[in-house]
């Protein structure tokens, strides 16, 4: 059972111990609204006798988390949505270890949330875990890092938060041994420019705001790495080393050489975006909540910026993503894309590439260096030489749909 105080968020879950009969509780911080289903279904399907307790690790500490005494080690997973699953993988992060439920035979619409269990063998360890998701064609519909610890101690059961399903459909790539991920972002209609949610922040030059129709395409799921910028080039122009790190300092035209040398080692067509292609994903394409900033109006919890990069760039997916599961859209690195600059008309467009002539390309996005949010904002734009090295200046590319 499952009660909160009056005006209060705490929680109390009270469960029997079989062993003894004797009733125990333990209350949480909770929102009690999202929790009564979830938990109420375990009772349901037979996972609701025992003792209820807190049994997460850190540094060898017991502490939030919680687990639920049962006959069976198992992963509660409360998946909401619409999408029909043939099967779900959870995988250990501090092993790679994988435990996979299928649900094949019998294929289960998440539509109004639905309630599945992964048996996970008692004593096992997790620290941090992913689940991905595949439909019935076999594609990864949802794939999502937690990094909670948990521990399955002797005939326990864990529930897992309320997992979101999301229809995000990707493409992943494999070049000398450096595996990428693509993004398919769903074309449509979307207000080019200083929308409403952008407010006084918005410069003149993203104005008139406009309508862009755009057509299905892929963009990256981050920035173009240190590692796939040397496994395609064997060389690192960038300011700071990491193969996680975003590669920098590269002109536009050095995008143009990998992406070629690329295109020649997959056989693909990638390219950058263009900037409507950009600004579009970065909004987050029909997933789109009218976010300031590419995932949220906060942004710190999507960001490196001045403010919290130390003056350096991150690993990429350190922060949250956006509503397409896109990453650092809003900082860490600036991003080239395919436009050269131009000003904004107020007649609509379909696939709009720029003008054809200019000085300068369009870059989009935040960077590491930038004290001022108004310059992460997902319709904020500059212009930059095509031969310019700019620390924090990097690229994400973009495919087209076959």
């Amino acid at each position: 059972t499952l009660s909160s105080g009056e005006n209060s968020s705490l929680g109390t879950f009270t469960g029997k111990m079989p062993a003894d009969g004797n009733e125990y509780s333990v209350s949480y911080p909770v929102d009690y609204s999202d929790n009564v289903l979830t938990h109420q279904t375990y009772v349901e399907n037979g996972f609701g006798n025992g003792l209820m307790k807190m049994s997460t690790r850190t540094n060898g500490t017991l502490e939030g988390g919680f687990v639920l005494s049962a006959d069976n080690a198992v992963l509660g997973l409360q998946l909401s949505g619409n999408a029909v699953i043939n099967k779900i993988v959870l995988t250990n992060l501090a092993t790679q270890a994988t435990y996979t439920l299928d649900c094949s035979k019998q294929e289960v619409s998440t539509a109004g949330g639905k309630l599945f269990y992964i048996v996970v063998p008692a004593g096992t360890w997790i620290n941090g875990m992913r689940v991905e998701i595949y439909n019935a064609e076999g594609i990864i519909i949802e794939s999502k890092e937690k990094t909670s610890s948990i521990e399955f101690v002797a005939s326990n059961a864990m529930m897992m938060p309320e997992l979101e399903m999301h229809d995000i459909i990707y493409k992943d790539i494999e070049v000398n041994g450096v595996t990428f991920r693509m993004i398919l972002v769903e074309g449509g209609t979307f207000t080019m420019g200083a929308t409403a949610e952008q407010g006084s922040d918005a410069d003149s030059n993203e104005k008139p705001v406009h309508e862009v129709t755009l057509s299905d395409y892929y963009i990256g799921e981050t920035e173009v790495t240190q590692e796939l910028w040397e496994a395609v080039t064997d060389d690192n122009p960038s300011d700071f080393y990491g193969t996680n790190l975003p590669v920098e300092l590269v002109t536009w035209e050095d995008c143009q050489t990998f992406i070629n040398k690329l295109n020649e080692l997959t056989g693909e067509n990638f390219r950058l975006p263009t900037e409507a292609e950009w600004e579009y994903a970065a909004r987050g394409g029909k997933r789109s909540k009218g976010y300031k900033y590419a995932g949220s109006n906060t942004l710190s919890n999507v960001a490196w910026y001045g403010a919290n990069s130390n003056n350096k760039t991150h690993p990429v997916k350190q922060k949250q993503p956006n509503e397409l599961r896109l990453y650092d859209m809003s900082g860490n690195v600036y991003e080239w894309c395919h436009d050269l600059w131009g000003d904004y008309s107020s007649s609509t467009q379909t696939n709009p590439t720029g003008p054809a002539n200019g000085d300068y390309h369009v870059c989009r996005g935040g960077n590491y260096q930038i004290n001022d949010a108004r310059y992460c904002r997902v319709s904020f734009r500059c212009g930059t030489a095509l031969a310019s090295t700019i620390p924090g200046l990097g690229l994400r590319l973009a495919l087209k749909v076959d």
